[in-house]
Parts: C-alpha cells; sequence; structure tokens
C-alpha cells in the first residue's frame, strides 16, 4: 500500500491529475437526478478504464508475426491479473 501511495504522489507531483479529479469526486449528485445526468461522467469512466487498461496492456504485448500469440498466452496466464486486466478491458469496450 506504502508503494502505491508513493507511486501516486510521484504521478501526482508530475501531472496535477488530483486536481482534476477532486472536483468530480467531491461533486454531489442531487437526489431527483435521471440517469441522464450521470451518462457523462459513466462515459468517462469507461473511456479512462479503457485508456488505462489498455496502456497496461500495450505495454506487455508484443505485436510481433512470431510472438503475439506468446505474449498473449503470457498476459493472460502467467502474469500476475494479466487474464483480468483483459476482461476489464474487454467487457469496458462491450458496454
Amino acid at each position: 500500500m506504502r508503494k502505491l501511495k508513493q507511486f501516486w504522489n510521484w504521478l501526482d507531483d508530475r501531472s496535477g491529475i488530483s486536481d482534476a479529479i477532486n472536483p468530480l469526486a467531491k461533486h454531489l449528485v442531487p437526489k431527483d437526478a435521471k440517469w441522464a445526468y450521470v451518462f457523462g461522467s459513466a462515459t468517462l469512466f469507461c473511456f479512462m478504464l479503457q485508456v488505462i487498461t489498455g496502456v497496461a496492456l500495450s505495454l506487455l504485448y508484443q505485436p510481433t508475426t512470431a510472438d503475439a500469440y506468446d505474449s498473449l498466452k503470457y498476459i493472460s496466464n502467467e502474469f500476475q491479473l494479466g487474464g483480468f486486466l483483459r476482461g476489464i478491458h474487454i467487457l469496458a469496450l462491450r458496454q
């Protein structure tokens, strides 16, 4: 957990991402809000999920004809939570 916090602090120092995320995270949704009110934030969440999982998968994937299948096997079967990562990425595409 400490390493994750150090990584977040490092990322935040360089990108200022918390300045963009904090107002969104602290925004209160009105009690009488309809589904149309939250479509924008749901779309943003799905897009960010695609970006994050896509970047993570692209760091592991080898796009050569000789290594593509072996890299997918590695991601799905050997890499820790690789199958979960691929599943989340594919699931977000289908929504």
